[in-house]
Parts: C-alpha cells; structure tokens; sequence
C-alpha cells in the first residue's frame, strides 16, 4: 500500500502517486461506501486521509469520515458496529486501517468540535487496538499513533502526559520526532518555551533523518513563532524551511499562507516589495480566501503604523469578510483574524468589542490554548483603551500563559503590552498597586482558561 512509504525517505513519491490517481481514489472510495464494502472503504479511505490531512484539507477528511463511520445513518451504523463486533469477516477492515482511520478523526473532529464524530473515530481506534485473536496484527506505528491520539484529546492530563512520554521513548526514529513535537506543543501551552523550542529542534532533526517532509514543516512552523521574538533571523530561517517543506509535500495552502506571514514581517522592518506583495496576494484573483484575509490584515496593521487609521479599520473588515467566506478551513484560522481586526478597530478607536465578543464565544469551547490567548491579548487591548490598565494587565499576561498566537496574523513585532501598570496617573487599584495572585504565569493552562473566562464574562 502506498500508505507504507507516507511516512519517511519514500514520502514525496507516495504522496506524488496517490496525487495523480485522486480522482480514481476518491471515486472507488464513493462506490465502496455506497456499495457496503468495508473492507475497501478503509483501505482507500485510510490512502486518502493521510494525505487530506497532510495536505492540510481538513474539511475533506471530517466530510468523508463522517460517511466512512456512518456519523449520519443510525441504522447503518449500528449494523456496521455489529459486524465488527462479531466474527472477523472477509469485509472486517484491516486494523491498521481502522487505527488510521480512528485517529486522524479523533485529531481533526477536536478541531472543530464535532464530539459526535470523535466519539465515533474513538471507537473505532479502540475497536483496532483490541486486537481480537485471530486477526492481523496491528503495525507498532498504527498502534502508537491510534494510542496517542485517544490520550492527547481526552481531559486526563496525566494520561496525555504518560503517553506522549512512552512515544518520546520509542526506539522508532520517527515516533520518537512524533513525541517530542507533541511534548513541545504541550510545553508551549504550559508556557515554557524555551523547553518547548529545544524538543521541537531536536524533532526537526529525527524527522530529517527519517525523510519526513511533514514532521519537519511542522516542526520548523513552530519553531519560527517561538523563537521570533529572540532571534528574528533565526526566525525567518525557520520560517522558509518551513515554506519549503510543506510546499514540497502539497500542503499549498499552507505554504502559501506561511509565505504571506513571511511578507508581512518584512514589510513591517520596511520593505516595499513586501508590502506590494501584500498588495498583490490581497488582488489576486488565485489566492484563497484565508491568504486574503492575512495578506488584509497585514496591510491594516501597515495602515495603523503609518497613521491611516481609516485604511486600517476598512483591511480589517476585508480580512473578516475573506476569512467568513472560507469554507475550506477549521474555524481557529478565522477567529485569529477576527481577533486581529478587533485589534485593529481598537486601535483606530472604533468599537471592536462585539468583534471579540464573537470570536471569544468561537474560541474558548475550541480548547486550542493560542487561540484562547490571542482572545485574551484582544481584549487586553480593549481593557487599555478603557484606561483598566491592571486588568490589561491580567489579560495580556493570560494571553502569554496561553501561548497566544496572535503575531501570526498582526506580525509579531506589532504584538506588544497595550498597557502597563506603572502608568502615571491611574486611579487606584488600576495602577501599580493592583497585585495578582497568583501571577497568570505560575497558573495551570486549565486555571489560566477558567480565570481568562471569568474575566471575559464580566466585561
């Protein structure tokens, strides 16, 4: 199967192949779900969710996880899940099928909040490690991947913990990179970075060494957020491997909304061809609506500095109606933009408070702990403005604890404190005598998230 070589030195040519035969693939995987044949469905469906994903498609892999797992056919799903729980058959899956299929479904379903269909994509990753005897033995890797991610969506922190730390153990190269990617991720929602930073370099360096294109894009992505503000040329270093790997792989959307940060940092340390290509990707007729929607952005907060606050506000609202109309993206795209054109407004002294409102409501039952902090950062901006410089304050340090990611869309440069608390001549218990306790960095992500809503329920 072509999913062997997804996953190291044979990955562009799987991925090449698999291209060329899409449209034969994803017509035989339509007849075997709508022909009842399981066995097939999965086989094809595991082929073609592997690479949705990777491509960065993920609307595609919930669309067709939803038919393969039967999300809207009670009756044809309890059938199915009474087959399976019989006898295996000639039609049962394959459990490394299965194993893929559960847990690329389980990921991409968090994502957007359809608990239904993760519950379902959990079943049946659980179905593929029970491994009932007789049956084909599921792959290590299939196992591990199916394991990790039950745990790393579940609420059971120290389950989450153990299992991402038996991957960081493994002795396979690349489920070794896999762990120390998620345990850097998981670093970077408890605020330390620079751990966070040092797992994801060495991820970079195990994915290189077993040729995976994605784990390094991946890699190199979050390592050009964390390092920005220490090293800006080690930044942007990191920031065009990145653009490379992912390009190479097809993941074009995603590469080219990364090429749009890249100009938008440029523009913002003065560069005119950055800004005129700013200009461009927001003209062009083949960019996608979410490379609008940041190329918008980008020329908004270019409009800010410069003083043009009407221009400002008028990118902002462009950016909100490009990211709106998007349909081909998981929402956490759209509501950082949301964030950023709230920002925007503010800082032009426009109303921007119903703007937050809405992608504030978006973001918290997401979980995704950057986007909650780019929400807090938003309305640590709107606190400011107000004056409230000690609950700006709170609310920008709850954005760092977070891990905001709110310099991915107004460039990181132009995401600085609103406010501080030593500012001459605030009132009492606005200034420098209000006291946190304790400070939002020595809070749990869970303790920062409660205490973030609690203050974004009584504004």
């Amino acid at each position: 199967a072509l999913r062997e070589r997804y996953i190291g030195h044979g990955q562009l040519a799987a991925l090449a192949a698999t291209a060329r035969d899409h449209d034969t693939l994803t017509v035989a995987l339509r007849w075997a779900v709508e022909h009842g044949r399981t066995a097939d469905a999965f086989a094809t469906g595991a082929d073609l969710l592997t690479v949705w994903t990777f491509h960065g498609l993920h609307l595609e892999v919930l669309a067709w996880a939803r038919l393969l797992l039967e999300r809207d056919d009670r009756a044809a799903r309890r059938a199915t899940w009474q087959r399976l729980r019989g006898p295996r058959d000639a039609d049962a899956p394959d459990p490394d099928d299965a194993a893929v299929i559960g847990a690329l479904t389980v990921v991409t379903s968090g994502a957007t909040q359809d608990v239904r269909l993760g519950a379902l994509g959990a079943r049946l990753a659980r179905w593929a490690l029970a491994e009932p005897p007789g049956t084909q033995r599921l792959s290590h890797r299939s196992a591990a991947i199916a394991t990790v991610a039950l745990a790393v969506t579940s609420t059971d922190r120290p389950r989450q913990t153990t299992t991402v730390d038996r991957l960081v153990a493994d002795a396979d190269p690349y489920l070794h990179a896999l762990g120390l990617l998620l345990r850097a991720l998981a670093r970077e929602n408890e605020g330390d970075l620079t751990a966070a930073a040092q797992d994801a370099r060495t991820a970079y360096a195990f994915f290189e060494s077993v040729g995976d294109f994605w784990g390094m894009g991946t890699a190199a992505q979050a390592l050009s957020q964390w390092e920005d503000g220490t090293d800006a040329e080690r930044s942007d270093e990191w920031l065009a491997r990145a653009i490379g790997h992912l390009d190479r792989m097809g993941a074009v959307n995603d590469a080219r909304t990364l090429l749009v940060a890249r100009d938008l940092r440029r523009a913002l340390r003065g560069s005119p061809e950055a800004a005129a290509a700013l200009e461009a990707t927001l003209r062009s007729a083949s960019s996608a609506p979410n490379e609008r929607a940041h190329a918008s952005i980008g020329l908004g907060v270019l409009a800010s500095i410069r003083g043009d606050l009407d221009e400002s506000v008028r990118h902002a609202e462009l950016a909100v109606r490009a990211a709106r109309s998007d349909a081909a993206t998981v929402p956490q795209a759209r509501i950082v933009i949301e964030v950023g054109a709230a920002v925007l407004r503010i800082r032009a002294g426009v109303d921007g408070e119903g703007l937050l409102a809405v992608s504030a409501h978006a973001a918290l039952p997401l979980g995704d702990m950057p986007v909650i902090g780019a929400v807090a950062h938003g309305y640590a901006e709107l606190a400011a403005s107000r004056g409230l410089t000690a609950r700006a304050d709170e609310l920008w340090a709850l954005g760092a604890r977070l891990g905001s990611n709110l310099g991915l869309v107004l460039g990181p440069a132009t995401v600085v404190h609103p406010a501080t608390s030593a500012r001459a001549g605030s009132p009492p218990g606005e200034g420098a005598g209000t006291a946190l306790t304790p400070p939002p960095s020595r809070l749990t992500a869970a303790d920062a998230l409660a205490r973030l809503t609690t203050l974004i329920e009584s504004d």
